[in-house]
């Protein structure tokens, strides 16, 4: 029995971790028990008079917040969070997230150590967020501390995730999902004075407000993944065709690399690892000067220098909050369902429209695969997405004028 309760427990025969999980849950029964007695027997000798009685919930907030000490266990806000942090290399704004919600767990049951973590603990604390948050939110929070005590289980601090599985319905409210846009509405923007007039209003972060549309549109990459391009992440690529004739193209490498030097921010991140991806130069983008433009600047600069990055490393994040804002007040389009994320709809419809087959859209979307065979090979090549891009196109857009430094 020793051996079994230090033994890694991918190490442990089926038969050996029932008996494992079994001492542990006697264990803990026992401790229980014990915990009850003892505060029992200091309420008989200490008590003067009755006092209301108070869910676990009101008793943990009404506590001093105390660290949870090591010899006592793994503290989920600190201990933990930060080996986790540190192992899967996560960004400013994912540890902070993730380090919120460990001390509103904290807040909601006490700062039990993440050995003693049970799911009536977690249950507890889906029930205090429940009249204060939305269901996606609360399935989020929970989420977050799933990901933390998923990583407790691989790395052998507790057996099992005692938050498996547990969450609210999260219904869709009808009206609250983005749209893409309309072909009217495509119009207002790409006729609107950014393009039309060549001027760059106030904010904008300069050339940004004329590129970040057009290749979101023609490329449906993510406002991130554009703002936090290098001028060599643009380049030319040589690669066969069916018949293995060599062709030659432009393409976009969107990837993510760390960069402590970057003066902008904190290098290049991605939300997904599908997110990083080839992407081809679509023609009406070359024709417009985008080309052009990325050599104005040199290897390793960013394409778009205003873009300053946030505390957590987002460099569109300013500049996003301008264009909903020019979205509204001068192009006329008033909807909260029409965002920028709306060009990403919009390509993903055209490329429905048109006939692209779903594992090439998805490869020009950076969107994971369907199913096990997704994994095999090294994904769709340069000739077949180059092809694919082609067929991208919006029947009855404005001809948008080819781009020049703006004024």
């Amino acid at each position: 029995l020793p051996i079994l309760a230090t033994r890694p427990v991918a190490q442990l025969a089926p038969q050996e971790a029932a008996i494992r999980e079994l001492l542990r849950e006697q264990q803990e029964a026992l401790e229980i028990e014990r915990d009850r007695r003892i505060s029992a027997e200091i309420a008989a000798k200490e008590a003067r008079v009755a006092t209301p009685q108070l869910s676990f919930s009101e008793m943990a907030r009404q506590q001093p917040v105390t660290a949870v000490a090591d010899d006592e266990g793994t503290a989920l806000d600190t201990t933990l969070v930060d080996r986790w942090a540190a192992e899967r290399g996560v960004t400013k704004k994912t540890l902070a997230a993730h380090r919120a919600v460990a001390k509103e767990f904290y807040g909601s049951v006490g700062r039990v150590p993440v050995e003693a973590i049970t799911r009536k603990n977690v249950i507890a604390f889906k029930d205090a967020l429940v009249p204060q948050n939305a269901p996606v939110t609360v399935n989020k929070k929970l989420s977050h501390l799933r990901t933390l005590l998923s990583w407790a289980v691989a790395n052998d601090v507790i057996p099992a995730n005692p938050a498996d599985k547990i969450a609210v319905v999260a219904r869709r409210q009808a009206g609250t999902s983005r749209l893409p846009f309309s072909m009217d509405h495509l119009n207002a923007i790409f006729a609107s004075p950014v393009y039309a007039n060549n001027t760059r209003p106030g904010r904008c972060r300069g050339e940004a407000a004329y590129w970040l549309p057009l290749p979101a549109l023609y490329t449906g990459a993510r406002r991130e993944e554009l703002g936090q391009l290098l001028a060599d992440d643009v380049h030319q690529l040589d690669y066969p065709d069916a018949d293995g004739a060599m062709r030659r193209g432009w393409f976009i490498n969107i990837t993510a690399q760390a960069d402590d030097d970057d003066e902008a921010g904190a290098g290049q991140q991605l939300k997904t690892a599908s997110s990083e991806r080839l992407v081809p130069v679509h023609p009406e983008l070359e024709r417009l000067g985008f080309i052009r433009f990325t050599q104005t600047r040199q290897d390793g600069a960013r394409l778009f220098p205003l873009l300053v990055a946030t505390s957590f490393g987002k460099v569109t994040e300013k500049w996003g909050q301008w264009f909903s804002g020019y979205l509204r007040q001068v192009c006329g389009i008033t909807s909260k369902r029409l965002v920028f994320l709306s060009f990403r709809h919009t390509f993903k419809d055209c490329a429905r429209h048109v006939g692209i087959a779903d594992e090439l859209s998805r490869a020009l979307m950076g969107h994971s695969g369907e199913g096990e065979a997704d994994n095999y090979g090294v994904g769709q090549g340069p000739f077949r997405l180059t092809e694919a891009m082609r067929q991208v196109r919006y029947p009855g857009l404005v001809v948008i004028p080819e781009w020049k430094p703006g004024s």
